[in-house]
């Protein structure tokens, strides 16, 4: 009715983790998980109230102060507790902070449609933890290395879900951070 620019976040858990190589925009999604199915019906509904104004932006492994996997296992690997890490699952780690960032930029040059933003590259739990320990200088003894099927969810979680950002920078000027750089930065 008042014509406003509807900004939605999304998931990477829109995909079913079954790709070998990062998703792009124009993938076809195919969740797994009820959160996954909900979220890309969100998207959908957004683009159908405002075919022309909505702004679906979609992230993955998100972190920030107080919140996220980042802050958990560094609090594990400061107690000194044992800290089983899955490997077998990747995707891009990203700060919030950015997110922000990217989200403001994107609105502010008017941008309409689908971009993934994630900070740049991939790894597994057990590469995200592994370099907290480096970053935050402490021992990584406590790390131990599991398979997915170790550790039961709730819900299946994709396999494989990095995100390709290679819209978000050609369309915005703006080069996305690596994920290793954002985590010093964040931990910093």
């Amino acid at each position: 009715e008042f014509h406003a620019h509807c900004v939605y976040v999304s998931t990477d858990y829109v995909f079913d983790g079954e790709a070998a190589a990062p998703y792009r925009e124009d993938d076809a999604p195919r969740p797994r998980s009820s959160y996954g199915r909900s979220k890309l019906e969100g998207e959908l509904e957004v683009a159908r109230v405002s075919p022309e104004n909505h702004l679906i932006v979609r992230t993955g492994w998100l972190y920030g102060p107080g919140k996220g996997f980042v802050d958990w296992a560094r609090g594990l690997l400061l107690s000194g507790e044992a800290l089983p890490l899955i490997e077998d699952r990747t995707a891009s780690p990203t700060t919030a902070r950015e997110l922000a960032s990217a989200m403001l930029t994107l609105v502010e040059q008017g941008r309409r449609g689908v971009f993934h933003f994630v900070n740049q590259g991939e790894t597994s739990w057990l590469g995200l933890g592994r370099a907290i320990a480096e970053d935050c200088a402490l021992s990584p003894r406590g790390i131990r290395a599991i398979r997915a099927s170790e550790w039961p969810r709730p819900a299946p979680r994709p396999r494989y879900s990095a995100l390709c950002v290679e819209r978000f920078e050609r369309t915005t000027g703006r080069t996305v951070t690596g994920w290793r750089e954002a985590l010093r930065q964040y931990l910093g």
